[in-house]
């Protein structure tokens, strides 16, 4: 049965996939690791990958609830972690991306498998999107790995544990999904619906 605004029932082994990839496997990782780390006398350091979409409510066409929750979750985590082994000299800290050129982001725009990189639907119907971030542009994978390895290299952030750093473009300061409201408004993305929302 649907519920009001189009949401669907929630489905336990959706929610549950959910949180075993976006938060469980974070624990775990974690507390396999932590022996050893705990044994160097340089302690270490953990850097996750979540999302914005971990703390801005965002239309149910974009991101899922248990995706959301979960890296929630992970967020809340990597702060619990991070402020309990600070004296063992290990780091926990976390990237909050935007908008990311991938296979999984332009499924969302679309039917998935259909919009190719180059696909000229996709390159017109993006435009709007990224007229909506103030730098301009969604971003590339790559454009990732300066804030990764600036987490990850103890010379230059030795004094950052426990910290979400956003890699947004500025997109969440001009309102976060101004994007959505330009894909919906050029015909990119559907309107929610019953068939694309699910709990």
């Amino acid at each position: 049965d649907a519920l009001p605004n189009g949401f669907k029932k929630l489905d336990p082994e959706k929610w549950q996939r959910s949180m075993d990839l976006n938060l469980n496997a974070q624990y775990y990782m974690v507390y396999s690791f932590l022996p050893k780390l705990l044994e160097n006398e340089d302690g270490g350091n953990f850097v996750f990958v979540s999302t914005v979409a971990a703390w801005i409510g965002l239309g149910n066409t974009v991101q899922r609830h248990g995706y959301a929750a979960g890296k929630a979750g992970a967020e809340a985590l990597t702060r619990r972690i991070g402020v309990e082994y600070a004296p063992q000299g290990i780091r926990v800290n976390v990237l909050d991306p935007g908008l990311i050129h991938t296979q999984m982001l332009r499924d969302d725009y679309g039917t998935p498998g259909t919009l190719g990189r180059d696909d000229p639907v996709w390159l017109e119907g993006r435009q709007p999107v990224d007229n909506a971030i103030p730098l301009k542009s969604i971003a590339e994978p790559w454009e990732m790995a300066g804030p990764i390895l600036f987490l990850s290299d103890r010379g230059r952030s030795s004094y950052v544990t426990g910290a979400v750093l956003t890699a947004d473009g500025g997109l969440t300061q001009v309102g976060a999904f101004n994007s959505e409201a330009a894909a919906i408004s050029t015909g990119l993305k559907s309107t929610p619906s019953a068939d694309k929302a699910e709990l």
